[in-house]
């Protein structure tokens, strides 16, 4: 994507497109989203087939996000598959900003002034415009996304015995809530119900993707156990939330505690930041700086 594609226009604070990014590819997978959003197939924003060819394709591996029921930006995915010996192969996908904000440009200059998303009670105030971060960046099921993973071969004992890093193109899945993953581990059953669903409606995920889900959080444990016995520090704490009234007065005070659905994806994204080459290693192989 040039400069021609998206231009930046500041109002206010806020972030307008002047032109959206051309869709020209549909995708077919097996296993269907759960989610009613408007995650449309043929969106795929502009991918091109010279790019795809240079990153390790994982459209057809089984990939999802885990986030907050309120998130619109997925910036994070997992995928998994399994190895005939036993052990198993976990991708931890990170958007690949970088592929569509170059340097010097002016989307680049006015990120990089606002530093940060700033998260407000009842808005986001972005660094990036909404169409790139909350759709063409966005990691949504059913659409083809750039990504920069680190991939990890892992025993059931989360004992590291592969890694890999490099660019990728994937396909998510699914789109889950942490409650609805937290379901998946406290029941080991493969339906989330109308009460938990983010879309209102009992619904089922695919067998494999639920026993995905348990193994990724049996070896997150074992991940966790072995990094508090190097001497990490543990920052559990408990966060506040309001909910607000349609006048936005604050009308309830909602502790959000962290479990083991919200220390499964923090394990693994900890797993990638501990393992990523040292800026020297990168040089060493060439390896792009940034993603």
């Amino acid at each position: 994507m040039d400069d021609s594609v998206i231009k930046v226009l500041r109002r206010n604070g806020s972030w307008t497109k002047s032109k959206s990014v051309s869709t020209n590819r549909k995708s077919k997978k097996e296993i269907s989203n759960n989610s009613d959003e408007d995650f449309s197939l043929d969106k795929n924003f502009g991918i091109l087939a010279e790019e795809i060819k240079k990153r390790m394709d994982y459209r057809d591996v089984l990939t999802f996000t885990i986030d907050p029921t309120d998130a619109k930006d997925y910036d994070d995915a997992l995928s998994f598959q399994e190895k005939e010996n036993g052990d198993f192969e976990v991708g931890i996908h990170i958007a690949d900003v970088s592929h569509y904000v170059k340097p010097g440009t002016a989307l680049d200059d006015e990120a990089y002034s606002r530093a940060t998303s700033v998260y407000l009670v009842d808005r986001v105030v972005p660094m990036l415009p909404e169409q790139l971060s909350n759709k063409v960046c966005s990691l949504r099921p059913n659409e083809e996304k750039l990504t920069f993973a680190a991939i990890f071969t892992l025993d059931t004992q989360g004992n590291v015995k592969e890694q890999k890093f490099g660019r990728t193109v994937i396909n998510s899945n699914y789109r889950f809530a942490y409650h609805e993953a937290q379901h998946i581990i406290d029941t080991g059953e493969a339906t989330i119900p109308a009460a938990l669903s983010l879309t209102a409606k009992t619904y089922t995920v695919d067998e494999k993707v639920k026993e995905a889900i348990l193994q990724l959080n049996t070896t997150a444990k074992h991940l966790r156990k072995k990094r508090m016995q190097r001497g990490a520090i543990s920052f559990d704490k408990e966060e506040v939330r309001f909910s607000l009234d349609e006048d936005k007065n604050p009308k309830e005070v909602l502790v959000k505690i962290s479990k083991e659905a919200n220390k499964l994806i923090e394990e693994y994204m900890l797993c990638l930041l501990y393992t990523s080459p040292s800026p020297r290693d990168r040089q060493k192989s060439r390896m792009p700086a940034s993603a």
